[in-house]
């Protein structure tokens, strides 16, 4: 049959029909390939159709081009699960689901199209597992079943597909172990500390470097919190990551993974992305610092976590991984630090590869150099020489840069202007991982200011700052240069010493600014007046050294003496004062008083100390005899020491009287030392010496102690009124507790303050006369009474005598020694008189002698006197005899020439 069946017919009927429709085809189509007529190849095909339709092992089916099964063999039928004889004249779409269905007639429209056979598999529902079937579908020719058929072949293959997917199973399963062993393995050797954070941050994993890095044993870290290990805000932006990942469904399919990277947390959260568990791989980076369990020091970490995905419902999950950076940290504040230092050193930094050619400089290079980094680098430092130096100082500086590895030294160098300089350089090898250079740095600084510097130090070092003269350093030198060539030639060299008489008092009166211009002018007329080859030195603040070269003898040193007393004996002019300062010299002659430098200044200044005793503005040369004197000096300086500790120093007393009624009124206290030996030193010799020691200041002390004792008891024994003098030296006066010893020692002897005079020098005043007046002011406001001790002698003025708080003036024996013969001493102590008289001040006149100066004194109305004419200074127990028998004394007056 090949037409269709009625569709209204029964289907028991259709059944019927079809059985004895399919047994006839099959009969047919055997016989068919038998009866004459047929064609050779229908015949043969027919007889495989029949081959394999009778084969168990082999699933057979053919279908028309519309799809309708031709035939089919039992295990086919079994397969689709119908009887073989129901599948004749059946569709797949009546056998199998609508998609399969229409699957497998699309197949078969492909393969008659294209002609090609076709291999594939197909999973066919069974009543436990479905069924792995490999079909493959061959064009038939349409002679064989018409147009469009196509013959299927199919294999039960489920138990060999089941068993390659075991075999596969067991493979990856062992892969997968094998990569769970190695993750693990790198798990715990990882050089960072990985941590395994589950939900609410509960660490659930770690490794072995999370337990070095935190401190805390593995234990602890299972029982701790990511929050208790990662700082805040570290922590909460995990947290962030965590709960705002977006779903798998959110990123889209051709997103690259840096799509589905989070480089920063999200600010919200999506409940239905936190909810499905799932997160991309990635995270982000954050740095901070971790304390460690025993929080003795804090690390510096990277901390990186990657979410990983959960089962819903069960939170986010992530690798936190914290790296330690603390190395790298350092490292980068080192090089950071580096950089500074190189950019901002005030030393220029070179450096160049191992052949010398400049790979950087530093800011400093083009500074000192004036050379850009831009025209240094490439070059060689070649570029910098100054052809200061020979082949053999480079030669020294690569043997030493080859064998020790670095090199420093002064050199010379050239500047991109042309001009050379010194500079201090410092070359050092800079070894590789080899060992061999790599790069040579060099550090230089310009030294050229500290050259120059050097040379003024030098200078200064050896030259007097005020005046530029050479010092005393320099003038041993070039006094023993002097002694060493006049040693060898047979020649004498002179050392003149040269000390300014009464400098002192222009300093004092006119203040050192005047003293200094002074120095300079009188240090430049000296250098006007000795030789080339000769040496003029400064060596104190008013003396001065000559070295003379070349002296025949010692005439040759006395000429030169001469001439520079011939000047000091002209005015010079400073400012608006017109000064008189003389000279005293000293002369020594090498080899007659001295064979070294020391010696030879040494008896020198002996001889110019000499000159000033003897009268100052002259020149002395040195005899032995002197040096004894020198000697003895030396020795009374110890001797005065000892005698004011034992209180060999006593207090004798001059009266001094009121030349109007002849009464004593007072005596002046002056320091007498008589030795053990019953030998008296003479104030002239250890007052001076008390000076220039500084003992002046405790001796001052104690005859101002007897003084106002002694005055004390003679007010007990019946002579009240009686007051005291008591001499202040500069010393004394500027001691900054003068006012407080003064007052301490009247209290400790109970004198009056009334009773007490204190006598100070003219030069006192005018030092500093601001700090006198309110130290006098002082004294006066204790009702002590203040007297100026040689007046006429300094530079006082009228305008400071006005301001003081003094009640008399003391004429200096100087000016009496000669009245009445000399006019000019006259007319001085008579301006005196008068002034002090304007001023309300009395007037005391000593060393009065004659019985003419007292009569002088007395017609130009002078207050009161002391001196031999009435008493020389009397010993204590003396004096109080001389006041036992009266207080008046008489009074010389020559009226008419006579007394």
């Amino acid at each position: 049959m090949t037409g269709d069946m009625p569709q209204h017919m029964p289907r028991h009927m259709q059944d019927d029909m079809r059985d004895e429709e399919q047994e006839h085809r099959a009969a047919g189509g055997l016989a068919d390939a038998e009866a004459p007529g047929k064609s050779a190849s229908g015949g043969t095909t027919s007889g495989l159709l029949r081959a394999l339709l009778d084969n168990p092992m082999v699933a057979l089916f053919l279908r028309d081009g519309q799809g309708r099964y031709l035939a089919a063999n039992q295990l086919y039928a079994n397969l689709a699960g119908v009887p073989g004889k129901d599948v004749v004249g059946l569709s797949p779409r009546d056998i199998f689901p609508h998609a399969l269905a229409n699957a497998l007639l699309d197949e078969d429209r492909r393969v008659a199209a294209d002609g090609t056979p076709l291999l594939c598999e197909r999973m066919l529902p069974d009543d436990e597992a479905e069924r792995v079937l490999r079909v493959a579908k061959l064009p038939l020719p349409h002679e064989v079943a018409g147009p469009g058929a196509v013959l299927g072949l199919a294999f039960d293959v489920t138990a060999l597909v089941q068993g390659e997917i075991e075999e596969e199973v067991r493979q990856r399963t062992a892969a997968l172990a094998e990569s769970t062993a190695r993750f693990r393995a790198l798990f715990e050797l990882a050089p960072d500390a990985v941590y395994v954070r589950g939900e609410g941050g509960r660490i659930v994993d770690c490794n072995r470097a999370a337990e070095r890095m935190s401190g805390h044993p593995r234990e602890t870290l299972l029982s701790l919190r990511t929050a208790d290990l990662l700082p805040p805000d570290i922590e909460a932006r995990i947290d962030n990551l965590l709960t705002g990942c977006p779903l798998p469904s959110a990123i889209p399919p051709d997103a690259t993974p840096q799509d589905a990277t989070l480089t920063e947390p999200r600010q919200g959260t999506d409940n239905a992305g936190s909810a499905n568990g799932f997160c991309p791989t990635g995270g982000f980076c954050m740095e901070g610092v971790c304390a460690t369990a025993h929080g003795d020091h804090e690390t510096e970490v990277s901390v990186e976590p990657l979410p990983l995905s959960l089962l819903r419902g069960e939170g986010m999950a992530a690798l936190v991984v914290v790296h330690d950076i603390s190395g790298r940290r350092a490292a980068e504040r080192q090089a950071r630090l580096f950089e500074r230092v190189f950019r901002n050193a005030l030393e220029g930094i070179c450096i160049t590869d191992p052949e010398g050619a400049i790979v950087a400089v530093n800011p400093a290079f083009t500074t000192i150099t004036g050379y850009p980094a831009e025209d240094a680098v490439g070059q060689t430092p070649r570029i910098l020489k100054s052809h200061h130096h020979d082949s053999s100082f480079y030669e020294d500086m690569w043997r030493a840069l080859v064998g020790e590895g670095r090199w420093e030294d002064e050199i010379w160098n050239r500047r991109r202007n042309g001009e050379v300089y010194p500079e201090w350089l410092s070359i050092s090898a800079i070894p590789g991982p080899t060992g061999r250079t790599e790069y040579y740095v060099a550090v230089f600084h310009d030294i050229t200011e500290l050259k120059a510097k050097e040379s003024q130090i030098q200078h200064q070092a050896h030259h007097d700052a005020l005046t530029g003269l050479p010092n005393r350093a320099l003038l041993r030198d070039r006094l023993g240069m002097a002694i060493n060539g006049a040693r060898r030639e047979g020649r004498k060299v002179a050392v003149l010493s040269v000390d300014l008489d009464n400098f002192k008092q222009v300093n004092d009166s006119l203040g050192h600014m005047v003293g200094d211009i002074y120095l300079q002018q009188a240090a430049e007329q000296m250098r006007q007046m000795v030789r080339p080859q000769d040496t003029l030195a400064r060596v104190g603040g008013d003396e001065f050294v000559v070295v003379l070269q070349d002296v025949e003898n010692e005439r040759d040193a006395a000429q030169v003496a001469e001439r520079l007393l011939a000047r000091f004996t002209e005015p010079v002019r400073v400012q608006e004062h017109e000064l008189f300062v003389g000279a005293s010299v000293g002369i020594a002659l090498f080899p007659d008083d001295g064979d070294d430098p020391d010696t030879l200044v040494r008896n020198a200044d002996i001889a110019m100390s000499r000159a000033k005793e003897q009268g100052k503005r002259r020149y002395h040369l040195f005899t032995p005899a002197m040096n004894e004197r020198a000697v003895r000096r030396l020795s009374l300086e110890g001797d005065l020491h000892r005698a004011l500790a034992a209180g060999d120093i006593t207090a004798h007393y001059q009266p001094r009287v009121d030349l109007n009624t002849g009464l004593i009124t007072g005596m002046e206290a002056l320091a007498r030392w008589t030795r053990a030996d019953g030998s008296q030193e003479h104030p002239a010799e250890f007052i001076p010496l008390a000076e220039a020691t500084g003992l002046i200041v405790p001796l001052g002390e104690h005859m101002l102690r007897l003084a106002c004792a002694k005055t004390h008891a003679l007010c007990d024994a019946g002579h009240a009124d009686l007051h005291v003098a008591v001499n202040l030296s500069v010393h004394q006066f500027r001691h900054r507790n003068l006012v407080g010893m003064v007052a301490d020692v009247l209290a400790e002897t109970g004198l009056p303050p009334h009773l007490l005079e204190l006598e100070i020098t003219e030069s006192t005043i005018v030092t500093d006369a601001d700090h006198a007046i309110r130290k006098l002011n002082q004294l006066a406001e204790m009702g002590i009474a203040l007297s100026v001790d040689d007046f006429g002698t300094g530079y006082s003025s009228l305008y400071q005598l006005k301001n003081l708080p003094l009640t008399s003036l003391k004429i200096d024996r100087s000016f009496i020694r000669d009245i009445p013969d000399d006019p000019n001493d006259a007319a001085i102590a008579a301006t005196i008189i008068t002034m002090a008289d304007r001023l309300g001040l009395r007037v005391v006149a000593e060393g009065v002698e004659t019985p003419e100066q007292l009569n002088f004194l007395l017609l130009e109305g002078c207050h009161e006197v002391q001196g031999f004419l009435f008493s020389r200074p009397l010993p204590p127990e003396e004096f109080t005899a001389l006041l036992a028998r009266g207080r008046r004394l008489t009074v010389p007056r020559d009226w008419g020439g006579g007394i």
